[in-house]
């Protein structure tokens, strides 16, 4: 009980050599490469500022053309990620946000 059937080494050959097609960009390969072609290989484009990237790339990639809210709390404005700093230094509800936490800090010190 409990035992597994192992796959034989011919049967793992002939799965691993089957072609394959990946979603993305159409490409073919062999089975065995499409992991490594997946997330290492096939490029997606950013939606927002069309510049190609791996998958593995792409999930760290903080696009300036991305649209972005504030994130204060009163602050309703959407923007593109690029201009966060010049909207926080405009923004009033972030100044009040610096504000109280200054103030904040200094009560609690005195």
């Amino acid at each position: 009980m409990g035992d597994v059937a192992r796959v034989p080494r011919y049967a793992m050959n002939i799965y691993n050599s089957v072609q394959v097609k990946c979603n993305e960009c159409d490409e073919e390969m062999e089975r065995e490469f499409y992991e490594n072609h997946y997330w290492e290989d096939c490029l997606i484009i950013c939606e927002f500022c069309h510049i190609a990237f791996n998958r593995v790339d792409l999930s760290v990639h903080s696009c300036p053309e991305e649209m972005i809210n504030c994130g204060s709390d009163g602050c309703s404005l959407s923007f593109k990620r690029k201009d966060l700093e010049e909207h926080l230094d405009e923004c009033r509800y972030y100044i009040l946000e610096g504000f109280f936490c200054l103030l904040f800090y200094y009560l609690i010190r005195n």
